[in-house]
């Protein structure tokens, strides 16, 4: 990237910040393939209730995945048929440079298929996880089994993050006394590396006072 880039990005960002579009912006990040900083803004872009023009949006943000020709076309075949080998079949040869990214661009796009959520979440945290995969399980359509599936797979010192999403999903589900159960398992599968304290904070800041009381029963800290 050379000085003048840099110059150009700096002016755009500061009329982003006038309130001007952020779509200049985001398309020389793309041009330049700052694509963390290009998906990071159109996706801030987008959690906008005052963003207009969503789809110009949405394909600008598909952009920083990289997609190959017939993406989409690929994406909607996948959605009807949503299993693990497709999901490989799909993946196997993206670029790990934009794995990431073409990842929750998929998640995205899918949601808005009306993909299976359980079938969804399965695939897109096969290789791993994902803020997206933590907004399907907050969503309430994915049941706690799915995830609690999915720990089990999971190497031995990483399952205390897949049981504290699993609680999270009986959390969003309603389900007060799965939530508890589910959190203290995940509490008593945590090592000093990974524990589930992201989603005890999310359910901690949600829950309401009769579920407060049942996680200080059980010693979850309250995060205060």
């Amino acid at each position: 990237m050379t000085p003048g880039d840099e110059e150009r990005i700096d002016q755009l960002r500061a009329a982003w910040m006038r309130g001007e579009s952020a779509r200049p912006l985001i398309e020389e990040l793309i041009r330049l393939k700052r694509m963390v900083e290009a998906g990071a803004l159109a996706r801030l872009t987008l959690a906008s209730d005052e963003c207009q023009d969503r789809e110009m949006f949405e394909h600008l943000l598909e952009q920083t995945g990289c997609p190959p020709p017939g993406w989409t076309e690929a994406l909607v075949a996948f959605s009807r048929i949503p299993t693990l080998e497709n999901w490989d079949s799909l993946m196997r040869f993206t670029p790990d440079n934009v794995f990431y990214h073409r990842t929750r661009n998929a998640i995205r796009l899918l949601r808005r298929l009306g993909t299976d959520p359980n079938a969804l979440f399965r695939c897109a945290t096969w290789y791993g996880t994902t803020p997206d995969a933590f907004e399907l399980v907050q969503s309430g359509e994915v049941h706690p089994d799915t995830v609690v599936a999915r720990a089990q797979m999971a190497p031995s010192g990483a399952r205390a993050l897949w049981l504290g999403m699993a609680a999270e999903a009986a959390f969003a589900q309603g389900d007060d006394l799965g939530t508890v159960r589910l959190l203290k398992r995940a509490y008593g599968e945590a090592t000093e590396m990974i524990g589930p304290e992201i989603s005890a904070r999310s359910i901690r800041e949600k829950a309401n006072s009769n579920l407060q009381v049942m996680l200080d029963k059980i010693g979850i800290p309250r995060f205060e």
